[in-house]
This record gives C-alpha cells, structure tokens and sequence, in this order.
C-alpha cells in the first residue's frame, strides 16, 4: 500500500475509532505501483479482505467513527467528492461549488465529527487560487445511535471467531453502523 509507503495522503491508514476498517492505496500484482497508478482499497475486517473501493488514487478521511467515509480524486482536478456510509461498499457522489485539484482532507485527530476541512486549489505558482470546503455530513443520518445499534468488535479472534489476546491484552470495541455517533 502507498499510502504506508507514499505520505500522499496526510489522513491515517486505520482508526482506531472505526475499529477494522483499513483504506489505503494500491494495486493487485507482483509488485507495488506507482501511487498515481494506484486504486483505493478498504478493508472492513482489519485487513483480512480487501476489495477496491474507488478507481484511481484518493486522498481519504474517516468520521463518525467509521460510519461515514469521504474520498476525493487526487490528481486531477475535481468539482466532486464521494462518500461512503457502509464502509466503502457502495459509494455517493457530491458536487463542490469550484473545481480544484485537491491538497488536504482532513477531520478531527480521533475521526469522531461529520465535518470534515478539503483544501484545493486552481492553477500553480503565484497564480494559484486556494478554497477551503467545509463539508458538514450532520444530516446523512436521520437518527442518532442507540446501544442496541452495537456490535462487539474484538481486535483479533482465534480460529473458532472467539475473542482472543494480542501482545497479552484482548481489546473489543462497539461499532455502529448506519446512526449518528454520539460522540
């Protein structure tokens, strides 16, 4: 994956808030692309399969915990981004008001917000124009998370599925899916 490799893509590869879902940039084959020759990949079971979310390189953020996913074309320039609310399955297209080549997507440290920041800019140099997109995801969800909306995640499972220890600890997390956290 690229984005390990290749800092293109300032947001992290996983988060820990979204417990298991893993994106990052990449190719199927022998050896690893080029990041711009790289597609997006999103892994829901902390890597174990992954299968290609969007063709092309992608700057991408997390939010809600996972439940939202955000994604714009990094390389040409776009007057569009995509979204995800079920983890890279099927993916939403959004119009932006300009269309720039993008430099940042970012969100708060621990991806708990529906807002995130998208930094672009038109043309280089002393020419460039720069926007900033503050896009707000407040209403995607009709309804706000309740307990029962939890599944339990362990971090890592024995070969029977049973929660089991990593490096001595077993951790589990709760993860919601189609709700507004209420972070």
């Amino acid at each position: 994956m690229n984005s390990v490799t290749d800092l293109s893509n300032s947001g992290r590869v996983f988060s820990s808030p979204a417990p298991g879902i893993v994106l990052g940039i990449g190719n199927t084959g022998k050896s690893l692309k080029a990041y711009e020759e790289g597609d997006l990949y999103i892994s829901d079971d902390a890597g174990l399969t992954w299968r290609e979310g969007l063709n092309g390189a992608h700057k991408y953020e997390f939010g809600n915990g996972g439940g939202v996913v955000v994604a714009i074309n990094d390389g040409e320039p776009t007057s569009k981004i995509q979204y995800s609310i079920n983890h890279g399955k099927d993916w939403t297209t959004a119009d932006l008001p300009e269309k720039v080549r993008a430099q940042l997507l970012t969100t708060v440290r621990d991806s708990t917000t529906l807002k995130f920041l998208l930094m672009g800019k038109q043309g280089s140099g002393s020419k460039a124009t720069w926007y900033v997109f503050m896009i707000d995801f407040a209403g995607l969800h009709e309804r706000t998370c309740k307990d029962d909306d939890f599944t339990r995640w362990p971090a890592r499972v024995d070969k029977e599925g049973k929660p089991s220890c990593l490096m001595g600890r077993s951790e589990e997390r709760r993860v919601g899916k189609e709700c507004r956290s209420r972070w």
